[in-house]
């Protein structure tokens, strides 16, 4: 029987299935931005928030929010979650959107495709118009 043959039982070698070296498995990224946030109970409170909201996109979601903190400081990221939970709209658009609003476009701007950056600039200036000058 050759590998991949289907005429006889399936060997489980021939059901692996190999990941791109860039993707990681969903409940890996999750494990991992838990770890990093777990002393953090306004990030915890936000990737909960997040699992219900999106939970088809959990991955997606979470790896947007690892490059995030990358480019975010601590208080920068915690003044987002906060507005996040706040108003109920725990998702990395609402999220990514404040920090744009707050912070400037400079940083995080730059690591997102064009689609994704009209949207996050559309939703930053709702956000600005919501405060009318106002701080959060």
């Amino acid at each position: 029987i050759e590998p991949g043959d289907w005429s006889s039982d399936v060997c489980s070698s021939d059901l692996t299935i190999k990941l791109p070296k860039d993707r990681v498995p969903h409940h890996k990224i999750e494990t991992d931005m838990l770890r990093f946030y777990k002393d953090n109970p306004l990030a915890i409170e936000f990737i909960a928030q997040l699992k219900i909201m999106r939970p088809r996109y959990i991955h997606k979601q979470l790896q947007l929010l690892k490059k995030a903190s990358v480019f975010y400081t601590e208080g920068q990221m915690n003044s987002a979650f906060e507005y996040c939970i706040n108003t109920c709209e725990c998702t990395t658009l609402e999220l990514l959107s404040f920090l744009i609003y707050k912070y400037g476009k400079d940083s995080f701007y730059d690591c997102i495709g064009s689609y994704a950056k009209s949207n996050y600039l559309k939703r930053s200036r709702e956000i600005q118009e919501a405060f009318n000058g106002r701080d959060f």
